[in-house]
């Protein structure tokens, strides 16, 4: 069904909604529609809700484009006009080159961050794969945060022993160090991030804990949604695209697992992944079934 037609459809949809609201006798309980929605009211509303979600998501993206990358871009510029334009020391002129060089690396990180995220949603990135480790995967993604923080103390607080799984070894990575990048984010006065794993009942089990900010109950809805991020005071200096959070629960989407926060306010926030385990001995018979 083409866009085009998706639009005409939610207006006859609308219209007819409407038609049926000026038309109802007026009452003082409200009114309660009972009759069965029929299977083409049906495809017309969940047309609309799609709609209205990638207007959201449009929405979202046009917003990054005129902060994120505009406000990047004009970093780069102005740093790169001054070294064009003025004869200045070694150490001036490597501080702004570092500069530049770090807004260019944020820039790019976004970009691939968005084509990641695009590839993910319409099913171009398949799971390669493989035995990981996840001891050694959680230690590499927390090694990897620590570098990022001074301010924070890092926990991990599982086994050794934690038994192989049949996974994406760079997803998996890459879904880790997003939030672990996400807790030193939003929690910006630092603390204490803890990393929990087992693997028990055949499934895997990771639980992500920060002392952050928190989210607000109204906001866990779309939390995963691209683009949304919590706006608040505390917020307004964070730097990101909103994009880490979808990111995250596509790849946990790509090892048909199940992901869910559970947040207070100025208290912390608890990311929990549940996984499920296949042995890694298992893997030629898993990669033919997928």
């Amino acid at each position: 069904m083409s866009r085009s037609h998706i639009q005409k459809v939610a207006r006859k949809f609308q219209r007819k909604t409407q038609r049926s609201a000026y038309t109802s006798p007026p009452s003082s309980a409200p009114a309660r529609n009972t009759e069965p929605e029929s299977e083409t009211e049906a495809q017309l509303r969940a047309a609309l809700e799609k709609m209205e979600l990638a207007n959201k998501v449009q929405s979202g993206f046009i917003s990054v484009v005129s902060h994120e990358f505009r406000s990047t871009l004009a970093g780069i510029q102005g740093f790169s006009e001054l070294l064009r334009d003025r004869n200045m020391e070694p150490d001036k002129t490597r501080e702004f080159a570092t500069i530049i060089y770090n807004d260019a690396r944020r820039l790019d990180a976004v970009i691939n961050d968005l084509l990641d995220l695009e590839r993910m949603m319409i099913g171009q990135t398949i799971p390669d794969l493989a035995t990981v480790d996840l001891s050694a995967l959680l230690t590499e993604a927390a090694e990897k945060a620590r570098e990022l923080s001074q301010n924070h103390t890092i926990h991990l607080r599982f086994e050794p022993s934690l038994p192989s799984l049949a996974g994406d070894q760079e997803l998996l990575l890459q879904m880790c160090t997003h939030l672990l990048s996400n807790a030193i984010k939003y929690a910006p006065n630092g603390g204490e991030i803890q990393v929990d794993a087992q693997v028990a009942a055949g499934m895997v089990h990771i639980v992500f804990h920060d002392q952050g900010i928190g989210i607000p109950a109204e906001s866990l809805e779309d939390i995963f949604m691209p683009f949304r991020r919590v706006k608040s005071p505390q917020t307004r200096t964070v730097k990101g695209a909103g994009l880490g959070l979808s990111l995250v629960q596509q790849i946990v989407f790509l090892h048909h697992g199940k992901i869910w926060i559970e947040s207070t306010p100025d208290v912390g926030s608890t990311v929990h992944i549940s996984l499920p385990w296949i042995d890694p001995a298992n893997l030629e018979e898993e990669k033919r079934e997928s």
